[in-house]
């Protein structure tokens, strides 16, 4: 009998504090939302590159509001995991520098030089994006550490 509950208790996600607990899971699941809602916005900001689909903007915007919360959620739940707190500081930083490009790169080298800042704004977000995964990545492994 004792057998059997220790065989499950190993099954079980561990949590920041060696209990079980859903964070991992989360964790997990806040990624693949940041997956797919960042695939949604490259597909949108390359659509207006070429001038289509101008009528999502607005949704691009919330789109890339919501991807910054789900980092920041990521950093919160990388403090509770132990990752490493300069990581944690630069996304939060970073959110903060998504959101203020995002809605000002409008107004920025407005004219032919305009494709420099449509460039420096999908790096931008590309680089929450890869930050958002390395995030991940050092919670799942601090996770198995906890095993």
């Amino acid at each position: 009998m004792a057998n059997a509950l220790d065989d499950n208790a190993m099954n079980q996600e561990p949590t920041p504090r060696g209990g079980r607990g859903p964070m991992v899971t989360a964790m997990k699941v806040v990624q693949a939302l940041i997956g797919v809602a960042g695939l949604a916005l490259l597909g949108l900001g390359f659509g207006f590159w070429g001038s289509e689909g101008l009528n999502f903007v607005r949704l691009h915007e919330q789109l890339g509001i919501f991807i910054v919360v789900l980092l920041w959620a990521l950093a919160v739940t990388g403090l509770a995991y132990g990752v490493n707190r300069v990581r944690i500081a630069i996304a939060v930083l970073w959110g903060f520098v998504v959101i203020a490009f995002g809605f000002m790169h409008i107004g920025m080298l407005v004219g032919d030089l305009h494709w420099i800042i449509r460039v420096l704004h999908l790096l931008v977000g590309l680089a929450a994006l890869a930050l958002a995964g390395i995030i991940a990545k050092q919670i799942s492994v601090a996770a198995m550490a906890r095993r």
